[in-house]
């Protein structure tokens, strides 16, 4: 005997509703569903999105080069995902977009030959065609119909959604490269992505154009490494980007503060960086943080310390390792625990710098931990420009003094780690006095001898009185 259909389906029904009442619970705020609709179109290779907020309805408009197929109506219209093993998709589509049912009961889709509204959460039917004019081939209309969410709320929500809406929100996408929304009465945004080749990087300007007006909002210097994987048709990477600012007309790093993970968008994940990283990794529910012991996540970090030494050495050749860059990367031993999840590129970090030629010295060279050492005066390093005397050190040759304005009371974090993790000397007055022979102060003319006794003799009124 059959089962009998017309009884299953209100009890699939209401399971279904359950189920999207739980995905909805998942994020930290209902406008969440506006990330999920970016990520679905950059999959889609849109490079533009545009929003219009009406009073009833809200319209997402894009320019996907990926029409829709029978595929995505039935992944818009299941609970499973389309994309649950495509790590090179940002979203998924079938769970993603079923956080447009806090605001709306009947949402349509109007993409190439598909016409649709979805009812009852999972059954697709056939609506009017709408025009679409180019550039635009996709048009999601979401309707304020919900039965928990009055209209006017919905409309007021999205908006103030829509505002913190950024440019920064489009740093890692990889099509889109302008996002624009409107509201009747409301001042509209066009947000767009600039982005251009720069040595082994991708420079990335993100601007906001707001009433005619625009607005800078940040340079990005862009390192990016594959990520290989038993698919070799994967298109996976990991990517580190550094803050560009302009001084005096040279682009500089610049430090980010409160650096956080993104996963294409920002997480809630604190690395303890002065720059951001991001990477296909494993994301909880919400989509606010990843997930911890996590084997593919863990490989992904130890892939991001690999690419961050690399960036390394080419901001070096770009001129743009200074001591603003370096105060960029992880150097608080406290902010990476051993068992913390950016350990890793903690260490790579510290390997890098101690055996590869990497920190910047007064004469504009470059080199590694073992061979730099730092002067106790600035004194010092005008006495001895190319660095101390070849007794004097624990290398017993001549080795770079570290940039002048890092000492114990500049740049402290930075002198800290210097003297603490990599162990680099500090070299007193006092150290090089007792390694200076008679042949050699023969040598030099008596204004130098003067300068070097003053400076010896500083070098014994700054050294700390030792209690007996």
């Amino acid at each position: 005997m059959p089962s009998d259909y017309e009884n299953i389906c209100p009890d699939l029904h209401e399971l279904v509703k359950q189920a999207l009442s739980v995905i909805a619970h998942n994020y930290n705020e209902r406008t969440h569903f506006i990330l999920e609709l970016l990520q679905n179109a950059d999959d889609a290779g849109a490079t533009r999105v545009r929003f219009d907020l009406h009073a009833d309805r809200l319209e997402i408009w894009h320019d996907a080069c990926r029409l829709f197929d029978e595929r995505d109506v039935r992944g818009v219209c299941s609970i499973a995902s389309t994309k649950e093993n495509d790590r090179t998709k940002i979203g998924k589509f079938g769970i993603g977009f079923k956080s447009v049912y806090v605001y709306t009961v009947r949402p349509e889709i109007h993409c190439g030959d598909e016409h649709f509204a979805i009812e009852s959460y999972i059954h697709p039917h056939g609506v009017d065609p709408v025009n679409i004019p180019p550039p635009w081939t996709t048009l999601f209309i979401l309707p304020f119909n919900g039965s928990d969410v009055a209209p006017n709320i919905a409309h007021d929500e999205i908006a103030k959604g829509l505002d913190k809406l950024k440019p920064g929100v489009m740093l890692f996408l990889r099509h889109v490269g302008e996002i624009e929304w409107s509201a009747p009465g409301i001042p509209g945004r066009h947000h767009i992505r600039e982005e251009i080749p720069q040595g082994s990087a991708r420079r990335v300007s993100l601007t906001s154009n707001i009433s005619g007006m625009r607005i800078p909002s940040g340079t990005w210097l862009i390192f990016d490494s594959p990520v290989l994987t038993n698919d070799p048709s994967d298109d996976l990477r990991v990517e580190a980007a550094f803050n560009l600012v302009l001084d005096k007309g040279t682009d500089k790093i610049s430090v980010v503060d409160a650096a956080t993970l993104s996963v294409f968008f920002p997480t809630a994940t604190r690395t303890g960086l002065g720059f951001t990283i991001q990477g296909p990794f494993r994301p909880t529910k919400a989509r606010d943080n990843i997930l911890q012991d996590d084997s593919w996540n863990e490989y992904l970090i130890k892939e991001t310390a690999a690419l961050v030494v690399s960036a390394l050495s080419h901001l070096r050749d770009m001129k743009l390792l200074t001591i603003e860059a370096l105060l960029t990367l992880p150097l608080r031993n406290s902010d990476f625990p051993e068992d913390g999840m950016f350990r890793p590129i903690f260490e790579a970090v510290k390997a890098a710098l101690a055996t590869q030629d990497l920190i910047p010295t007064d004469s504009g060279e470059f080199v590694c931990g073992a061979q730099a050492q730092i002067a106790r005066g600035a004194g010092i390093t005008e006495l001895f420009p190319d660095g101390a005397p070849a007794t004097v050190g624990k290398s017993g040759k001549r080795l770079g003094w570290v940039s002048r304005v890092i000492t114990e009371t500049q740049l402290v974090e930075l002198y800290s780690y210097f003297r603490k993790v990599l162990q680099i000397e500090e070299i007193t007055p006092d150290a090089i006095v007792r390694q200076l022979d008679a042949p050699f102060l023969e040598k030099l003319p008596d204004d130098w001898l003067k300068q070097f006794y003053g400076e010896s003799h500083r070098g014994r009124k700054d050294r700390p009185v030792q209690s007996r």
